[in-house]
């Protein structure tokens, strides 16, 4: 049986993080997103702004050679990329 379709509390199972999940800068304050480490065809992704596992879809703030955020030509919003493939998520550390 899912789990999800469970009215009994689990109280011992573990949490999983979500399948997909989109952070804003302009977002209240946000706990999940540092707490999550995202892949996509196994490579450790940094500056995700949002994923989505089962469309394979991971949307980041691009980045130069060097690790700098990149800003377009009017220098007033982060450039971002869209890139597709096998997405994985995992939290960082154990969830109570």
């Amino acid at each position: 049986m899912d789990p999800r379709e469970s009215s009994e509390l689990m109280l011992d199972a573990p949490i999983a993080p979500p399948r997909r999940y989109s952070i804003d800068y302009y977002d209240a304050p946000n706990f999940l997103g540092p707490r999550l480490r995202i892949r996509l065809n196994g490579v450790e992704q940094r500056q995700v702004i949002e994923y989505d596992c089962d469309a394979g879809l991971v949307v980041k703030d691009k980045l130069d050679e060097d690790g700098n955020i990149i800003l377009n030509p009017t220098r007033d919003e982060i450039v971002r990329e869209t890139l597709h493939g096998k997405v994985t998520v995992e939290f960082l550390e154990p969830q109570p």
